[in-house]
């Protein structure tokens, strides 16, 4: 079982130490935090090479654009697992790795994939949510 109170950043904060207590985190760990980060960039920059945005850019007819998506929605789709990936790797390593006694990142790496199914499906309801919310929103705008 993990202990909450072994995190760092678990401890009441004004402004100022929670500033100073995120700055000494992430500068203790930011030589991983920033490989993870481009790795992933890298990956996702190679990835977005199969995809021909001037294509999409030049055509003015929706469905000939539509067509063109269609061809591309594989690219798409594997881009952003990996960016759904990469993403849950940083939130673990960042939220739990510090309570966790091994310090191997492959291993967190592998652990954080027990956390990547949930994290879909929390971004998928969050997303619906988002969808429902937003007619309130612009509601509110209009009559504010």
């Amino acid at each position: 079982m993990l202990q909450i109170t072994n995190h760092p950043l678990y401890k009441k904060h004004n402004i100022d130490s929670a500033m100073s207590s995120l700055w000494e985190f992430y500068r203790s760990r930011f030589i991983l935090l920033f490989l993870i980060s481009f790795i992933m960039s890298l990956i996702i920059q190679y990835g977005s090479t199969f995809i021909n945005i001037k294509e999409l850019q030049t055509t003015s007819d929706p469905m000939v654009m539509l067509e063109k998506i269609k061809e591309y929605i594989v690219p798409i789709l594997i881009i952003s697992v990996i960016s759904l990936f990469f993403s849950n790797i940083l939130h673990y390593y960042v939220l739990l790795k510090p309570m966790i006694i091994v310090r191997i990142f492959l291993f967190s790496a592998i652990e954080s994939l027990k956390y990547f199914i949930p994290y879909i499906i929390i971004l998928i309801i969050l997303a619906f949510l988002v969808q429902l919310l937003s007619p309130l929103d612009l509601w509110y705008l209009l009559w504010v």
